[in-house]
């Protein structure tokens, strides 16, 4: 992810990074040095909910979304009449909305970064995709036209 970090940095200053992960606790534990290598060089970041829930007025569009670390945004979006929205649907939205998508080695992430329709964006994706070679050995790549691929 770093390498990828300084990537971005090359095509965009001070860019905002949006961080989509199921929870951002244990992603904390998994990537300790993420969010500070992130934040060193100034970068904005933006833990994406974990839950989204439409306000109270029926009438209107809008939600509220609730992330682990109580920080609360108003959204509008277009949806069906509920009252929760599928979070797994509003971060495949959100990932083909950016313009910078960092590829991680999981099939969701891939159909993010595939979907996305800009001719301008940019994708980062692990030259290996699977990281136990003592069960899959040399993994075959993970490609996708126009990816750049990231030696891990």
């Amino acid at each position: 992810y770093m390498k990828c970090i300084d990537k971005i940095r090359t095509y965009c200053t001070n860019p905002t990074f949006l961080i989509i992960c199921e929870n951002a606790d244990d992603m904390s534990k998994a990537y300790p040095h993420l969010i500070p290598y992130i934040t060193r060089y100034g970068c904005k970041i933006f833990i994406v909910p974990t839950k989204i829930t439409k306000n109270t007025d029926e009438s209107s569009n809008n939600y509220t979304t609730e992330n682990d670390n109580g920080t609360n945004i108003s959204i509008k979006i277009k949806s069906e009449n509920s009252t929760e929205l599928d979070i797994g649907c509003f971060h495949l939205y959100l990932m083909t909305r950016v313009k910078y998508i960092i590829c991680a080695n999981s099939t969701f992430s891939w159909w993010g970064s595939w979907l996305n329709p800009s001719p301008d964006k940019k994708i980062f994706i692990p030259s290996r995709w699977i990281n136990d070679p003592e069960i899959y050995g040399d993994s075959p790549r993970v490609e996708m036209e126009g990816a750049e691929i990231i030696n891990i």
